[in-house]
């Protein structure tokens, strides 16, 4: 099976772009990075929900995209916002708990390289088991939405997707 799919689902980007431009000043490190690693991810930041961050429009989007693609209730998934800062990188690596994201570009398409391919898309389910990075050198800020899905395989994922694109 191809590491990434590209679906069909559309985003409110115009209103998601907003809430994150508006609460930029919010983003961090990721807080997971192993110590080792965190210089080679100083270009990675994260935008989530917490006591002091509200996030409705993130949240809004990701119940409807639960919604249109029939996804149950008691799954695990998590929406975030990542950047990468301009001439960033996001170096190789499998996500340490994510078995499956919906990322969603709402900047111009930087391809993400998986598995030594490159690969470009606006919005895809991919496999972040996978070895994966992003070389944003010469781009602008790459700003997404990363749906982390914690409790589904990247290939289950792909088949409830499927069965909703194929009716479309």
């Amino acid at each position: 099976m191809i590491p990434l799919l590209e679906i069909k689902f559309k985003f409110n980007t115009d209103l998601l772009l907003q809430e994150l431009d508006n609460n930029i000043e919010q983003i961090i490190e990721h807080p997971t990075i192993p110590i080792e690693a965190k210089e080679d991810f100083k270009d990675f930041k994260i935008l989530k929900e917490s006591d002091n961050v509200k996030l409705p429009i993130l949240n809004e989007e990701c119940e409807r995209f639960k919604d249109w693609y029939k996804l149950s209730g008691d799954l695990d998934i998590r929406p975030r916002y990542y950047v990468c800062e301009t001439d960033g990188k996001f170096p190789m690596h499998k996500d340490m708990d994510t078995t499956a994201a919906v990322n969603h570009l709402m900047t111009t398409p930087v391809p993400i390289i998986i598995n030594d391919k490159p690969y470009r898309y606006n919005t895809a389910v991919i496999d972040t088991q996978q070895m994966h990075g992003v070389d944003n050198t010469g781009h602008n800020r790459r700003k997404l939405v990363k749906l982390s899905f914690f409790d589904i395989t990247y290939e289950d994922l792909v088949r409830k997707i499927t069965i909703v694109d194929a009716g479309w």
